[in-house]
């Protein structure tokens, strides 16, 4: 996770709403994402944010946040006030890049570990309980419905954030997961503080955690595993790196999982992977099938 000191908030202040948290516009973004009566694929909205993007809620927020407005309602947008969503996604694509995965499958092992590192945006059935229930059962309906888990209790339940009120929901622990995804966003160097900008050609560890930094040049790499290490030592032959210490020290201290390199710094913050969790559902499907 980033760490909340990283970042220059007064560049990202349009942004943030009165508490300070991140709040994108998925209005604007389901528009983008051409979004459907019948749902969206995920892979269709992960591009739209890797396209155009993501503009502030006020630029163009929901109709009337007391009721649930109509498709059309919702949908309903000026090429003027498009001009502008997409005008605000580009400032944000300044400040930010975002990667999106599917996970290799939904069992408990694989959400577990990659929960620690992001939210993940899945698909379930809406069984029997789904909108009163303490503890949502499992059921054998397919999945109709996408939402974003972000925690859990082993053996218990797993914590689902809906765009439907109650909106934080639990899930039994042998609730059906379909088509996890995890999305990542990267902070560009031109939203970090400038005291981040570290000495050149230096390894370095994020304090208090096992994230492994390499700094070279003006860039900063982030050593997700051995393999990155390895083809990052492989594509960087840069004068006055002491490769043989930096290897040790990288066997030494662990990686988390990834497969990306050369990219700027650090993982997403949870103030950050928020607006995913708020994008869910209707605007958030999946490949295999369009859901609501």
């Amino acid at each position: 996770m980033i760490a909340d000191d990283i970042l220059d908030l007064e560049k990202l202040k349009p942004w943030l709403d009165k508490n300070g948290k991140f709040n994108g516009c998925e209005r604007g973004l389901s528009i983008l994402a051409k979004t459907t009566k019948s749902g969206n694929t995920q892979m269709r909205v992960g591009d739209a944010i890797d396209d155009y993007g993501i503009a502030p809620e006020w630029i163009y927020p929901n109709p009337d946040p007391n009721r649930n407005a109509t498709w059309e309602e919702y949908h309903s947008i000026s090429q003027a006030k498009l001009n502008e969503v997409k005008d605000w996604g580009k400032k944000w694509l300044e400040y930010f890049s975002t990667r999106y995965e599917r996970l290799p499958d939904s069992k408990a092992e694989t959400l577990e570990y990659h929960l620690r590192q992001a939210p993940l945006w899945w698909a379930t059935a809406c069984c029997p309980g789904w909108g009163y229930s303490q503890i949502i059962p499992a059921c054998s309906q397919p999945p109709v419905h996408a939402t974003t888990g972000y925690g859990e209790r082993a053996k218990e339940y797993r914590n689902d954030l809906d765009h439907y009120q109650p909106f934080e929901k639990k899930l039994a622990w042998n609730y059906p997961i379909y088509y996890p995804y995890k999305i990542v966003v990267y902070p560009n160097q031109s939203i970090l503080k400038k005291k981040l900008i570290k000495e050149k050609n230096m390894l370095q560890r994020k304090e208090g955690t096992d994230e492994v930094f390499l700094t070279l040049g003006e860039k900063l790499y982030w050593i997700k595993d051995q393999e990155d290490f390895n083809l990052l030592k492989q594509s960087q032959p840069i004068q006055g790196v002491q490769w043989e210490n930096v290897n040790k020290v990288a066997e030494i201290e662990g990686f988390y999982d990834g497969r990306i390199i050369g990219k700027p710094d650090f993982k997403i913050s949870e103030l950050l992977t928020m607006i995913f969790a708020k994008m869910a559902g209707k605007l958030m499907g999946i490949k295999e099938r369009e859901i609501k």
